[in-house]
């Protein structure tokens, strides 16, 4: 099945006059103007909205099928839910979908911007798979019904008009699948495991925006799935770690320089220097220790907010708003790096080191 014939609903907007009204869906499919681009007799339709998903689409379609069930000339009209989504597919595969399905006639439903309302552009189909005819309606203008039979062909304007469409159409998704596959986010897993045991000796988690790598370091990585509550925490608890460490390794450093300079007597043999070595050296001790005691606590505290699972959950909920505002709902996230393998040494003798998109 041609480009062409799978989009001749364009024919409309050489044949059918229209009337100004409220930009409302509603009124848009008169039930005996959308029954003249049917051919005579009585057809079992389905209703079927093409193209990435959006309420601009659903309404269009719906406020079809609405209009087709109010007409006697429709016995059964279906929609199209149970054939899963249509989003990516052509008209041919999408009539393809409908093969054991009781109906004879398959309405498309494609909706497209305009520089005021959208235009609905729906292609009929017989169950075999050839376009009958086609019409196409702007967002609150009714359809005029059509004054001749139902159109059998598109002529060589109309196909150039469809034909530009549809490269304007592929072009754009191109570059909206372009920018989802520079923004979305994705992990690379880093696991060490030691070969002589099989143990795993370490692992980390690392966040990255788009097919160039690009790292997403502490708070970065919240502002990017818009959480600034969670970047705000991100950065008290960083500070409050790094406060943690600072002091204590100040107390660390301090501590023996206090049980050193304690040791100086002018008279080593007497009471007073006893004394005084046994408080520097206890001194010393308190704050050393103390200063170890507030490295390790600074150490075990986590910067992030969140842990891993939640992180990654952030993340999934990101791809889809993205793919959402960019048209790609249901095209397929694209993979981050392949899986590498390393050796590496250590003291028991080496390991393999794993890392990728896991």
């Amino acid at each position: 099945m041609s480009r062409v014939a799978s989009l001749a609903a364009v024919v409309s907007f050489c044949l059918a006059p229209a009337v100004s009204m409220a930009a409302d869906w509603s009124g848009t499919f008169p039930s005996p103007a959308v029954a003249s681009y049917f051919e005579g007799g009585e057809h079992p339709v389905l209703v079927a909205a093409a193209g990435a998903p959006s309420d601009e689409l659903s309404s269009a379609a719906g406020a079809l099928e609405a209009s087709l069930r109010a007409s006697p000339s429709f016995p059964l009209v279906m929609d199209a839910k149970s054939l899963g989504d249509l989003s990516n597919l052509d008209d041919a595969a999408i009539v393809a979908k409908c093969k054991n399905l009781p109906v004879t006639r398959i309405a498309i439903v494609r909706v497209f911007p305009g520089a005021r309302e959208p235009s609905a552009v729906v292609t009929v189909y017989s169950k075999g798979g050839d376009a009958l005819s086609g019409f196409s309606a702007k967002a609150g203008t009714v359809l005029a019904a059509q004054e001749e039979g139902p159109s059998s062909g598109v002529n060589r304007g109309v196909a150039a008009a469809v034909s530009t469409m549809a490269d304007q159409g592929s072009k754009s998704n191109a570059a909206a699948q372009e920018e989802y596959e520079k923004s979305f986010i994705w992990f690379q897993d880093l696991v060490a495991i030691n070969v002589q045991t099989g143990g795993v000796v370490g692992s980390s988690t690392i966040p990255y925006q788009g097919k160039y790598k690009k790292p997403l370091d502490g708070a970065a990585f919240y502002e990017v799935v818009e959480r600034p509550d969670l970047a705000s925490s991100y950065r008290t608890r960083q500070i409050l770690r790094w406060s943690f460490i600072g002091a204590g390794a100040a107390g660390v450093l301090v501590g023996p320089i206090i049980m050193v300079s304690g040791l100086s007597c002018d008279d080593p043999l007497s009471d007073a220097c006893d004394k005084k070595q046994s408080r520097a050296l206890t001194t010393g001790a308190i704050v050393g220790g103390t200063g170890l005691v507030l490295v390790l606590v600074g150490n075990l505290i986590s910067p992030h907010p969140v842990d891993a699972t939640v992180a990654r959950e952030l993340a999934d909920q990101h791809n889809t708003r993205l793919k959402e505002r960019l048209g790609l709902a249901s095209r397929e996230q694209p993979k981050g790096n392949p899986v590498h393998a390393s050796l590496f040494a250590t003291r028991d003798g080496g390991g393999l080191s794993l890392q990728g998109n896991f």
